[in-house]
């Protein structure tokens, strides 16, 4: 009951003395990810990078994909998009993309499986199938899925260490973004970070 009197005074005294605050909350620490593995949209003017760290297999991730591409289409000219995956296991959808990547497909992999969400193997092949992968590489990939358990090991390892440990998580010029996953937010944080 007191901090509720309190904070209701505090409002009457900001309201009375209009009083502004000039102060921003201060940025979070940067981190170090040159080590991390992931797959860049890249232009070699852009300086500023979003890591976009994520899981096929999360709800959550599927749900702002759309977010995520309408993003990439505002500033394609003035940021580079990079995916990385956060995931402890492997599974079919991460396999696939890392498959496609080996053929340079892999964001055209990732688009597919987000906006189609395939069910089982059939489905995957299909989407590889569409994209004109050959589809026998996409087997043999498929039988040695060890090299694509360590880079999914790595990246756990380097993102936990960096208390990132839920997808998704936007990581904005080696910052990780705490605020809302909605577009105009989004928009006002990385217009500064341009600034």
């Amino acid at each position: 009951f007191k901090q509720k009197l309190l904070e209701d005074f505090v409002l009457y005294l900001h309201k009375r003395y209009n009083v502004k605050i000039h102060l921003s909350p201060p940025a979070p620490p940067q981190l170090n990810l040159k080590s991390l593995n992931k797959h860049s949209k890249k232009s070699s003017t852009n300086k500023i990078e979003i890591i976009i760290v994520s899981d096929f297999e999360c709800s959550k991730c599927q749900q702002n994909y759309e977010l995520f591409k309408k993003l990439s289409e505002i500033y394609k000219n003035k940021v580079n998009f990079s995916y990385a995956h956060l995931s402890s296991n492997i599974s079919l959808p991460i396999l696939i993309s890392e498959c496609a990547s080996a053929e340079n497909k892999f964001w055209e992999m990732h688009d597919l499986i987000y906006s189609t969400l395939p069910k089982d193997t059939a489905d995957y092949f299909n989407l590889a199938k569409k994209l004109d992968l050959d589809v026998n590489s996409i087997k043999e990939c498929l039988k040695k899925p060890e090299e694509i358990q360590a880079i999914l090991k790595s990246n756990f390892s380097i993102l936990t260490e960096k208390n990132i440990q839920v997808t998704p998580t936007l990581i904005i010029d080696n910052r990780i973004y705490y605020g809302e996953l909605e577009l105009q937010n989004l928009k006002e944080h990385i217009d500064r970070v341009l600034e």
